[in-house]
């Protein structure tokens, strides 16, 4: 049965392990404190994660998370780096040997918090507890923040310019339209799928060992990401000449339809390198799939509104 962001959250923390502490002369009670480096531990940014105790606590009681859903794809939200974060909990014993009941024995955090998750995950271990929290909470966050990206885009259409003021879009440059949101969409495809080969071959090799057979298989994966670099050159340097040419194409409109502005803001964006996805060894994975995010939902919509442009 899915878990809920809550159940999850109520599953991580247990009474005792963790205390309060005070942050910017506010105290902050042992609970929100611990969602709040949980959180901070799972991006690449933690500096951009700031949230207020009242909302941490509406986050532990069940209040949607579709704005920090999308604060934490923002600041490099990453599976990896939470997985990592709560195995790096494990060692942490009890900090009130006073007031504690004794339900976990002398069991450290990994140990308590594996009798309590496997009671809700089958074929949970120690071994594959971290990941397997790790990936409902991303599943969750990811869900959330492309909730929050179409509430956005909705709430936006409502203020679309009224067809009657919008500048006029000829035949030819709808046409035109069409056919660079295609050629920009087979793009962000082409790159999506380049850095994310390039990234699952990099995992191969940070888990290959010494031996001779694995060495051969190292270097035929090297030259592999080597290929792939060159094809997300040719992938990058299309982009951007289809992202120039539509804005060009729309330089002389300024009042057009909310969802063809989203694209042409996206264009923009790209053509200034915004998103930080200009060098695949640099790559922002967070910050593109956001923008994707958003282009596939305005593209999606502007063909389903065609004959209206």
């Amino acid at each position: 049965m899915p878990k809920s962001f809550k159940n999850l959250i109520n599953i991580l923390y247990i009474e005792g392990f963790f205390l309060g502490a005070y942050i910017n002369r506010d105290y902050y009670k042992a609970k929100p404190l611990f969602l709040l480096n949980l959180l901070k531990g799972s991006v690449c940014k933690p500096e951009l994660i700031r949230v207020s105790q009242s909302s941490l606590n509406g986050y532990i009681s069940g209040n949607s998370i579709n704005s920090i859903a999308e604060d934490l794809i923002k600041a490099g939200f990453d599976k990896d780096l939470l997985s990592g974060y709560i195995k790096g909990l494990y060692q942490t014993n009890h900090k009130d040997s006073k007031t504690y009941n004794g339900k976990y024995g002398k069991l450290n955090y990994g140990e308590a918090l594996c009798q309590i998750a496997s009671n809700e995950f089958e074929d949970l271990t120690m071994e594959n507890m971290a990941d397997k929290l790790a990936n409902e909470i991303y599943t969750i966050i990811t869900d959330a923040a492309n909730n929050s990206i179409i509430k956005k885009s909705n709430e936006f259409d409502n203020k679309d310019t009224p067809s009657a003021l919008r500048d006029l879009i000829t035949e030819d440059e709808k046409k035109a339209i069409f056919v660079l949101c295609k050629l920009i969409n087979i793009s962000l495809q082409s790159i999506e799928r380049q850095t994310g080969k390039k990234r699952n071959k990099e995992t191969e090799i940070s888990n290959i060992t010494d031996s001779e057979k694995d060495k051969k298989w190292a270097s035929w994966l090297k030259d592999d990401i080597d290929r792939l670099k060159k094809e997300f050159s040719k992938s990058y340097k299309d982009l951007v000449d289809q992202c120039k040419d539509m804005v060009d194409l729309l330089k002389s409109k300024k009042n057009i339809n909310a969802r063809l502005n989203v694209i042409v803001s996206i264009a923009k964006n790209i053509i200034s390198d915004k998103y930080s996805i200009k060098s695949i060894d640099a790559f922002d994975y967070n910050a593109f799939s956001l923008m994707k995010s958003h282009f596939d939902d305005a593209y999606d919509n502007l063909l389903r509104i065609r004959e209206k442009l």
